[in-house]
């Protein structure tokens, strides 16, 4: 009881022990079963069940996957409390974080200092994987001043959204030794290097934020010569940033990858509008250039799924034409709505 009622406060709901008398079958079904459906709620449903019955009393307390999301609360002040108050008594081990980090009912918003202690609880609770999404504010989250929170011998998946993302970030990575898929969505990314030789899935998207921040700067646009390789990359998954400049970002990638299997690009409607109010909008993304195009094998590489609002989104045609003057042999090439995701 004493983890029920710290948690209860935050989520707005009594602490009462009364009940009814009647048949409880929920109390006849194994630990296991109860735990495995509550990992289809969030931790704020999940601590609501605790009053259906004394068997359930503190089941939500022994969850291994955690997701907390902001937009069921009333405040940004509550959802701090609730996450302190449930995820950092405790310690249990963990296998998931993931912090749906937007309040649709309040102005404020998280910053990295609310979220640094959850983050470093989670991997010393042994996560393998964290995610920070749907995270929106005036600025990217900074990790600036805050000893680098990811060194984990055991996260394998992180997905970040409306971060900063610079050297010192990406020099640390290395910290964690089985990291294989690394997500960042909508992030201001300010690296001068990086390569792996440990991920197998890499997704850049940026398809809501540019017009707020350097999503992808000039060091990505113009410096990919100096990234390194990345050895075990399978499935590249990239947004609205990649049609600058002939493809260039999304060429030296494919460069770099010698072990890719699927490539996913993802063009978003705000994109395409802003294509068709350019003058020059074709030459925008694929510059004319007097030198010959060099071709290159990707000999694993199966399948590229272009993913737009519309069919007759032009872009895509476009970057079709930049993918077969450089790839050979052109492999299976795609165009879908972009409601079929699927990776």
């Amino acid at each position: 009881m004493p983890q029920l009622k710290r948690a209860l406060p935050g989520t707005g709901m009594p602490s009462s022990d009364s009940q009814k008398s009647a048949p409880d079958r929920i109390s006849a079904l194994p630990d296991d079963l109860l735990i495995y459906i509550m990992w289809f709620l969030t931790l704020q449903d999940a601590v609501q069940t605790s009053v259906l019955s004394r068997r359930w009393q503190n089941l939500w307390a022994s969850l291994t996957i955690l997701v907390f999301d902001a937009a069921k609360f009333s405040s940004m002040r509550t959802f701090r409390k609730f996450v302190n108050n449930s995820s950092l008594s405790d310690p249990v081990p963990l296998d998931e974080l993931c912090i749906y980090a937007v309040c649709h009912n309040s102005d404020d918003s998280l910053d990295y200092s609310d979220i640094h202690p959850w983050i470093r609880h989670a991997l010393n609770s042994k996560a393998c994987a964290l995610s920070i999404v749907e995270h929106s504010g005036p600025k990217p989250l900074s990790m600036q001043g805050y000893p680098f929170p990811f060194t984990s011998a055991y996260l394998n998946m992180l997905s970040l959204c409306h971060c900063s993302i610079d050297d010192w970030f990406a020099q640390n990575l290395s910290c964690c030794p089985v990291l294989d898929d690394l997500e960042l969505m909508s992030c201001a990314i300010h690296v001068t290097m990086f390569s792996s030789t440990k991920l197998k899935s890499l997704t850049i998207t940026s398809t809501h934020t540019e017009k707020d921040f350097p999503v992808v700067p000039k060091v990505l646009q113009h410096d990919l010569l100096r990234c390194g390789t990345f050895s075990k990359l399978k499935l590249l998954h990239l947004g609205e940033w990649l049609s600058t400049r002939g493809c260039y970002p999304l060429i030296c990638l494919l460069r770099r990858s010698p072990a890719i299997e699927k490539l996913v690009l993802q063009l978003d409607k705000s994109g395409d509008d802003d294509y068709e109010t350019l003058p020059n909008a074709d030459a925008e993304i694929d510059p004319p250039c007097n030198e010959a195009v060099t071709t290159f094998s990707c000999e694993k590489l199966r399948k590229i799924r272009i993913l737009c609002d519309l069919r007759n989104d032009k872009r895509a045609q476009i970057i079709v034409g930049i993918l077969s003057a450089h790839l050979c042999p052109l492999p299976d090439i795609k165009i879908k709505p972009i409601i079929t995701i699927e990776v």
